[in-house]
């Protein structure tokens, strides 16, 4: 997959959470940071403020699992994790392209292995020419392999 300059666009895998847990626990972070800061303003007689930091405390973490997102991305670098709360991202280079030394391609699973660790990443089965392009850009010497004839594959997952 190419963009109009002809560039190879980063082929991302990314879980998404249920769109309940998402709302339910924004809901739940807010209800909680609200509650905590309505014991602190408690006029002082009534204040709690192991009561205020608890659920303050329990509040931000609530906001903090609900916005948690994690993403593999394959592009120039090799592949790097995504990992993103409360809108802050922060990357990390996995495996550097100048590492692979295998890659394969099966049942909707990308496979990239250095000498001393493997990722699987799991791609949809139309941008598997997309995943082979960007092998073959960032390390020309390595084949993507095809799985072998009865090994594990799509129809054993079918049976």
């Amino acid at each position: 997959m190419r963009d109009e300059a002809g560039r190879l666009l980063p082929l991302r895998e990314e879980y998404r959470k249920p769109a309940l847990f998402l709302w339910g626990g924004l809901g739940f972070g807010v209800f909680l940071l609200g509650d905590g800061l309505r014991r602190f303003l408690l006029p002082a007689g009534q204040r709690d403020l192991s009561a205020f930091l608890l659920y303050v405390i329990l509040g931000v973490l609530c906001l903090s699992i609900a916005t948690y997102r994690r993403a593999f991305i394959l592009g120039e670098m090799g592949l790097e994790q995504e990992t993103c709360v409360l809108g802050r991202r922060v990357k990390r280079l996995l495996l550097p392209w100048a590492a692979v030394v295998s890659a394969s391609w099966e049942a909707g699973m990308a496979r990239l292995g250095s000498d001393s660790v493997r990722w699987l990443i799991r791609l949809p089965p139309d941008q598997k020419e997309a995943f082979c392009e960007w092998v073959r850009f960032g390390s020309p010497n390595v084949e993507v392999l095809e799985p072998l004839e009865g090994s594990y594959s799509e129809e054993r997952l079918d049976g």
